[in-house]
């Protein structure tokens, strides 16, 4: 008999219960254990501001799910059709074409569906260098910080880049 290891599953929200529930699935013993909760823009109007220019950005780069939820939450209107949008994987892709009013009028770049374990900055960063956007105006929407190296490529690349926390991450005590 083949005994699995334990995993601690830190991963918050929803996504965190059901990878902790498929990895239990599988046969492993998994304990969810968040280690930090996602909360509200850290800065309401700053968020609400950007997302009112969105039309003014060539590429708008969604960091995760959580970060296309607090958007959803955030517009006031449609997006942009001009506005491109960029997610770090599948699931966020989906996200997007679920959440976000309008979404489907744009062009989207992310890396492909057929595996998750391909996601993240790299891997968009791959995908959007196969894309024929080369955009000089970036919006980054995620938390308080993070995607450094993203958004490092992507002013190496010749791009101004805006970051705004559209959500918070909030350490769990």
């Amino acid at each position: 008999m083949t005994l699995l290891p334990p995993v601690i599953v830190t991963r918050p929200d929803a996504g965190g219960r059901m990878l902790a529930d498929e990895l239990a699935a599988r046969g492993f013993e998994s304990l969810w254990l968040p280690a930090f909760e996602i909360g509200p823009a850290p800065d309401d109007r700053a968020a609400r501001d950007a997302l009112a220019r969105l039309a003014e950005f060539d590429l708008a780069v969604f960091v995760s799910p959580a970060a296309v939820r607090a958007t959803a939450a955030l517009l006031a209107g449609a997006w942009p059709a001009r506005t491109a949008i960029g997610a770090v994987g599948a699931a966020t892709a989906r996200a997007v074409a679920q959440s976000i009013p309008g979404a489907l009028s744009a062009a989207v770049i992310a890396p492909g569906d057929a595996d998750e374990a391909d996601a993240g900055s790299e891997a968009l960063w791959d995908a959007l260098m196969r894309s024929a956007l080369r955009p000089q105006r970036v919006l980054l929407l995620r938390a308080e910080g993070g995607r450094m190296w993203l958004a490092e490529r992507l002013a190496e690349a010749g791009a101004r880049v805006t970051a705004v926390a559209v959500y918070s991450r909030r350490v769990r005590g």
